[in-house]
């Protein structure tokens, strides 16, 4: 019965070695492959994995290379097909400059066509999951315009004004609050203070702010 227990155990353990030599050989296959630009090959070895952290390196580098070839529409599909629209955003935020040197009407058509998560809406992001209220959406803006304004002023300090002023359309308005007092409806007399937000984003302060600072 002991001996028969120990062969069993030996028998799970050289499996189990044996998976995870393979699955580390897949793995460098893998590796390879995105090396290589060879994604679509990438993706299928993967499935034998079903390891979501390699799907998401993959889809990143994919994107990546789209975006530097100037395939932004393309680089957005497989972005969405294969993990969430979040990896394509973040992806061409990072490449504002190099984008602009290489393929400057391009990056505005870009820029134009970028899909900001909607309020009260629950998604992955960039691999993350997340749930997007309108001081979330906030946040993604002002980041947005921050992105916008590094790569106007570089533009600028390469005396590129034309292309400054194109920018200027780009800056995105934050939301409004105000704090409002409603019925308490455990009292009679009684009330609670409340955040409310627009509907609309209207706020330019922060976008009016950044043109000053360009001088646009």
């Amino acid at each position: 019965m002991k001996k028969c227990l120990i062969i069993t155990l030996l028998c799970i353990f050289t499996l189990s070695l044996t998976n995870s030599c393979n699955n580390n050989d897949t793995k460098a296959q893998i590796e390879k492959c995105i090396e290589e630009g060879d994604f679509n090959k990438a993706k299928q070895l993967n499935k034998k994995l079903e390891y979501g952290g390699m799907k998401l390196k993959i889809c990143k580098a994919q994107v990546s290379s789209l975006i530097d070839k100037g395939e932004f529409n393309l680089a957005a599909d497989i972005a969405k097909e294969d993990t969430d629209y979040g990896v394509y955003y973040e992806n061409l935020m990072g490449k504002l400059v190099q984008l602009y040197v290489s393929n400057p009407q391009g990056l505005l058509m870009a820029l134009s066509s970028i899909q900001f998560p909607k309020n009260g809406n629950s998604c992955h992001w960039n691999g993350d999951y997340e749930v997007f209220y309108t001081d979330d959406l906030n946040k993604v803006y002002l980041e947005y315009n921050n992105y916008v304004k590094q790569l106007a002023i570089y533009a600028k300090a390469n005396g590129d004004l034309e292309y400054v002023k194109r920018l200027s359309p780009y800056f995105k308005p934050l939301y409004k609050s105000k704090k409002v007092k409603k019925p308490n409806k455990a009292y009679v007399s009684g009330y609670d203070e409340y955040t409310e937000w627009e509907s609309t984003p209207t706020d330019y302060s922060q976008a009016n702010q950044i043109k000053k600072e360009l001088g646009i």
